[in-house]
């Protein structure tokens, strides 16, 4: 689980930077100021580049973006408009994904066990068939025995 957990963190970690980017190289610095400038959570005071907080409050919206991404959840209308906001989305987007994914995993066993017990009938039930065919046992005798074995198993 901790393997899971540590891989997803990377990969969100590599996609954020290389998000933010392709979003620097790809737009014009001024470009760059305005959609900073329509992300911050104080629009009198823009996200400044040039200082820590400012580098983390960057790296945390393209985590976001990312993340949101990754696990299909989707931009929806409500979205978290600050850090705080989009760091606890980042947290409960990436547990729900756990969740959910052990969830599948659970079923996925379920299944396979189902499987398993439905091939151990069938051989039985061949087991039989074989032996009864072998020692010449009539037809409705052969049908009564299989549906008990299949009744009982």
């Amino acid at each position: 689980m901790m393997t899971i957990f540590g891989t997803m963190t990377l990969s969100i970690h590599l996609a954020a930077c290389i998000s933010w980017l392709v979003r620097v190289i790809t737009n014009q610095p001024h470009e760059v100021e305005a959609f900073l400038e329509q992300l911050s959570s104080n629009p009198d005071a823009p996200i400044d580049l040039g200082s820590a907080k400012g580098k983390a409050e960057v790296y945390v919206i393209s985590a976001y973006f990312c993340t949101t991404v990754f696990s299909t959840v989707g931009f929806g209308d409500i979205v978290p408009t600050n850090t705080v906001e989009r760091v606890m989305a980042i947290l409960l987007m990436l547990a729900g994904v756990l969740i959910f994914g052990n969830l599948l995993s659970d079923l996925a066993d379920i299944g396979h066990a189902a499987n398993a017990a439905e091939v151990a009938k069938l051989k039985k039930v061949q087991s039989a068939l074989d032996l009864m065919q072998h020692q010449d046992v009539p037809k409705h005798l052969q049908l009564a025995v299989i549906d008990w074995i299949r009744f009982h198993h």
